[in-house]
């Protein structure tokens, strides 16, 4: 749903949205009747989310691919209650979905989401302006790990950023007896 209340109905639009005079502004997911629906987590889920050691909120495009499993019934309350060390790593240049935003606006929307005072969010030092710190949450203070994870005007992230994640994660031991599993196992 975008600012002026515009359906956006199909994920390929959302991905190519492109619209900074239109942002989208929030998500809902429908049936094939065009109902609303709220996903729920199912107890595995809930589980593995409890028992996780590091979770990691990937980058990626936001509304069209993250957020909707972040909507998820209960989802933000699991996450509150997981112990585990969490992550969320930031684009390195801005997606069509959330073209014009900054780091900071990022970050805002996914505060309705996310617990980001439990979150330690990752900035790359050689990504777009626009995606680095620039203050975190525009003066507020937060959690952050930052440095060089892809070559300079890269669009994408290399090994450093998960090196990055896990040195601090296994506050700084990390060990070749050390194994890390993504959700699925793989």
């Amino acid at each position: 749903i975008t600012e002026s209340g515009k359906l956006i109905l199909d994920e390929g639009d959302i991905v190519k949205w492109s619209n900074p005079n239109d942002r989208i502004s929030d998500i809902k997911l429908v049936n094939s009747k065009n109902k609303e629906v709220v996903p729920e987590l199912t107890d595995e889920v809930i589980a593995t989310l409890l028992d996780s050691d590091v979770i990691i909120f990937s980058s990626g495009t936001q509304w069209s691919s993250l957020i909707p499993t972040y909507i998820h019934k209960d989802f933000r309350e699991t996450i509150e209650m997981s112990k585990a060390k969490k992550y969320l790593v930031m684009n390195n240049v801005p997606d069509e979905d959330m073209i014009g935003l900054d780091s900071n606006d990022v970050l805002a929307i996914l505060s309705s989401y996310l617990p980001l005072d439990q979150i330690s969010v990752v900035f790359n030092n050689n990504a777009d302006e626009s995606m680095r710190n620039l203050g975190f949450m525009k003066g507020g203070v937060g959690n952050y790990i930052d440095g060089e994870f892809s070559k300079p005007d890269s669009k994408v992230h290399d090994h450093r950023v998960v090196a990055a994640i896990m040195k601090d994660a296994l506050n700084g031991k990390v060990e070749s007896s050390t194994y890390m599993f993504d959700f699925d196992d793989t």
